[in-house]
């Protein structure tokens, strides 16, 4: 193997400077996009704590929004927020296995018949539920 070319050795550095250029304006974005949501979150804070600051022993509709509020028990709110989170994440679950069926359907139905040409179909539609004129 020879020495390698100036015209070469020119531009392994150019590449490398590009490299080292997009690296820098990679971790520059990440940081300015860490910063934005930090920052949206303190001042969230921020002007709650200003809001619950001014309103201080004042006598306002806010009195009876606080009390509705603190009526509600903690764990009768866990026990719900739990209870419909665990639903929708049970029926985006549901609604993932059927597509990934119907997806998988065109070519499991072509194994299948290279397998056993003869075989019978289970009549159940491409997404895997149970075909209507059974349900009757």
């Amino acid at each position: 193997m020879g020495k390698s070319s100036p015209k070469d050795r020119a531009e392994k550095e150019q590449d490398l400077r590009f490299r080292r250029f997009v690296k820098v304006v990679d971790s520059v974005t990440a940081l300015g996009s860490a910063l934005i949501c930090y920052s949206a979150f303190v001042l969230c804070f921020y002007f709650m704590y200003r809001t619950a600051a001014t309103l201080a022993g004042k006598t306002t509709t806010a009195n009876i929004g606080l009390g509705m509020f603190g009526a509600l028990r903690i764990d009768a709110l866990v026990g719900y927020t739990v209870g419909v989170l665990g639903t929708i994440y049970g029926l985006r679950q549901q609604k993932l296995r059927r597509d990934k069926t119907e997806y998988l359907q065109g070519r499991i139905k072509k194994l299948e018949m290279q397998s056993d040409p003869k075989r019978s179909s289970s009549k159940l539609t491409p997404r895997g539920t149970t075909n209507p004129k059974d349900r009757e």
